[in-house]
């Protein structure tokens, strides 16, 4: 009897497994819930790209450049939806932060997107706090470091990078902005400063002993440094090129916005 039990709850469980597999494949691609489940898959798959391409492992992204449009294809004609304007969103992003060329069958597809609710990587409350625009003439050319040193941007290509040691997105940043940006380019001629939004000298002193980070990094305790490119929102990232006019702002931390800081910082560094 027992052994005829287990044998009847396998069974149960085959014709359970196979029915929802057979959901999922004839039924629910054609819904709101397949939508749902294939932009995410694309959206994952593009945030894990994004961050390899930081890396360089060609392999992989190899094999994901070349799938991607088809992809996007199948997102796109699987149900119009905000899973799937979200996930449009960010593969046109994907696109513009690796400097790869639009495949022609997406660029209608892009172009019929509405806008993104984080266009030119801004949302519209971080757009309302941001007090410069690319193009505008930098509101600093020189900062003095917590160890004393006198950082002047006058023919300088620089990054400014304000954060605060309490904010999780600053922290989860920092690690790429010393591997990615300080250590890449600084005998390149990038000049970088971390700016400590509301933090002393001291402050910042304790937090470079305890995170062994080498980039330098600027005293801002009453926000006046912060205060001349924002009202808010931080980690803000702020790319100066050499003729003094900014080049690139994001907001957050984020895998596309941090690889078109990147570009950005190599195309400045070209016109040295």
């Amino acid at each position: 009897m027992k052994k005829f039990f287990w044998l009847f709850a396998a069974f149960a469980a085959g014709i359970a497994i196979s029915a929802v597999v057979m959901w999922f494949k004839f039924v629910v691609p054609e819904g709101r819930v397949g939508g749902m489940i294939y932009s995410e898959a694309l959206e994952g798959n593009i945030d894990t790209a994004l961050k390899l391409r930081i890396g360089d492992q060609e392999n992989y992204l190899k094999d994901f450049d070349s799938g991607l449009p088809d992809f996007v294809q199948g997102v796109h004609y699987l149900r119009e939806d905000e899973y799937t304007r979200r996930a449009l969103w960010k593969a046109k992003a994907y696109y513009t932060a690796t400097g790869i060329p639009v495949p022609p069958e997406l660029a209608a597809i892009f172009s019929n997107l509405p806008p993104s609710p984080r266009e030119n990587g801004f949302s519209l409350e971080e757009s309302k706090s941001t007090l410069t625009k690319i193009g505008d003439v930098s509101p600093v050319f020189s900062l003095q470091t917590i160890d004393g040193q006198n950082l002047d941007f006058h023919g300088k290509v620089v990054v400014l990078n304000f954060f605060a040691t309490w904010c999780g997105p600053c922290m989860e940043e920092m690690p790429f902005l010393e591997k990615n940006v300080w250590e890449t380019f600084k005998d390149k001629g990038l000049m970088f400063a971390a700016v400590g939004r509301k933090h002393s000298e001291a402050e910042l002193k304790t937090f470079q002993k305890q995170k062994g980070y080498s980039f330098p990094l600027v005293a801002d305790p009453s926000g006046e440094i912060n205060g001349k490119f924002a009202t808010n929102y931080i980690p803000r990232s702020v790319v100066i090129g050499k003729d003094g006019k900014i080049k690139f702002q994001s907001v957050g931390f984020s895998p596309e916005d941090f690889l078109a800081l990147v570009n950005s910082v190599k195309a400045e560094l070209a016109k040295l």
